[in-house]
Parts: structure tokens; C-alpha cells; sequence
């Protein structure tokens, strides 16, 4: 270990002996202890890291990758090639969350399955590292993404359906769902705007209105009532049922 590691940085309690970290390793474990007290105060929070393994000065440092913390909507920083987002919607958090519980059954089969020897034999060293951290109610699992074959392809899957969700909704303010939502009720003609027009027309013509089968709906019929109105004629059944002016 090289002489100019931290030292004293950490004492054992009621103890003389020094506990002696590297740089890398001191920085390491107080990620890990502030990560920890963070999850500890919520009952959902997702961690995700992928990237290589490169110095932070290296040009190439930000390509292709994904840094996720999301402890709450008022707790998150995401950084995705270099870029950094958060959270500003309640319906995107509750959109992560969903996806994440819709997957809890895969995250823990996965989790299940990487054992020490399962990791041991079927890790890769080629300067990337991926992980998954969740919990959820009191539900914790870590999935280490840094595995040869299909775990390994389907947990880089996995990360990245949970990067496009984040980059397809994360400019999206709650003015943009509601529009969403308005625009995606299928429109309805109101009931009391076809009875006005049925109205009119027996008023018109002295005959009651009905709705054409097998496919009538209440606007067609409102359509074609207009029609009449603004012709002065009934021609209800002619516009219900036109006749074929082919020629044979």
C-alpha cells in the first residue's frame, strides 16, 4: 500500500489500533455510508450506475454513462452523458417507481442468482461497471451488471428501457400531462347537443330520429340532421343509407 494512503481517518472505537485506507478506498466507503443513511430514511429508492471505469478528466468519461439516485421527488440527481436532470413531476416519480415494482420479481431473481462463485465465474473486466440498487418498503436488492452473458445483457436491457422512460418524460411539466390526458379521452358528442338536433329535426319534419345500424353513432346522426336543416329537406335516410351510383 502506498505510504501516502489516508491514515487515521477512521480509529476504532475504544481501540489503539489505526485503520489504514487509500484514497480511493476512504472516498469509497463514505459514498457508501452517506447512500446508506439516505435509503435508510425512505421507503423507495433506486440507485443505478453505469459507465467505464475512467478518471473524470478523461475525455471520454461522460460517454454512454448513466448515473440515477432517486430517494424522492424533492431527493434525486440523474446524470446521463454528461447531462443532469431531476425529477419535477410527481407522474414521472410514480412512473419510475411503477416500472421498478412491475420488475421487483426479475431484480430479485437476478439478485438471487449472483452468488460469490456465480459472480466470480462469470464476471468481466473491461474497465465498465454496472449495478442496480432498490428498496422498496423494506425490500432490499443489489444487482451487480458487470457479468458475461445473458444476465449481463438483459440487466444492460433493464437499465436502459429505465434510461429512455427518463429521457422520453423529464421535460414533461404537469401542464404537458394534463394535455396529454385531455387528448387522449376520446371525444364524445354531449347528450344534450343530440337531443337539441333531434328536436329540431322532428319539429322540422314531424318525424322522430333514430340512430342508423349496424355502426350509427351520435355524431354521425348530428351530421347529418345539420345537413337536413341547412337544405331544408329531409334527406335523413338518404345520408343514413346512400345508394350506390356505380354502374354495373
Amino acid at each position: 500500500m502506498n505510504e501516502k494512503n489516508i491514515k487515521n481517518d477512521l480509529k476504532l472505537e475504544n481501540s489503539n489500533d489505526t485503520v489504514i485506507l487509500s484514497k480511493e478506498e476512504y472516498e469509497k466507503l463514505k459514498r457508501f455510508e452517506v447512500e446508506t443513511l439516505k435509503i435508510q430514511k425512505c421507503d423507495f429508492a433506486l440507485i443505478v450506475n453505469s459507465g467505464a471505469a475512467l478518471p473524470t478528466t478523461h475525455p471520454n468519461y461522460n460517454n454512454g454513462r448513466i448515473k440515477i439516485e432517486i430517494f424522492d421527488i424533492n431527493n434525486n440527481n440523474i446524470e446521463i452523458d454528461g447531462k443532469k436532470y431531476n425529477i419535477k413531476t410527481q407522474v414521472l416519480f410514480n412512473k419510475i417507481k411503477d416500472f421498478i415494482r412491475d420488475n421487483l420479481n426479475v431484480l430479485i431473481d437476478w439478485s438471487k442468482k449472483e452468488t460469490n462463485f456465480y459472480l466470480n465465474s462469470n464476471v468481466y473486466e473491461d474497465g465498465n461497471s454496472k449495478n442496480i440498487k432498490v428498496k422498496y418498503g423494506q425490500l432490499l436488492i443489489n444487482v451487480d451488471g458487470q457479468i458475461t452473458g445473458d444476465l449481463g445483457k438483459n440487466i444492460d436491457e433493464f437499465i436502459n428501457c429505465l434510461k429512455d422512460l427518463i429521457l422520453k418524460e423529464i421535460d414533461k411539466g404537469d401542464k404537458d400531462y394534463m394535455m396529454d390526458i385531455i387528448s387522449n379521452i376520446p371525444e364524445q358528442t354531449n347528450d344534450e347537443e343530440f337531443e337539441k338536433y333531434c328536436k329540431l329535426y322532428e319539429e322540422k319534419f314531424g318525424k322522430k330520429v333514430y340512430i342508423p345500424e349496424p355502426n350509427g353513432t351520435k355524431e354521425f346522426v348530428i351530421e347529418c340532421i345539420k345537413k337536413c336543416l341547412q337544405e331544408n329537406k329531409d334527406v335523413l335516410d338518404e345520408l343514413y343509407y346512400p345508394k350506390d351510383d356505380a354502374i354495373y
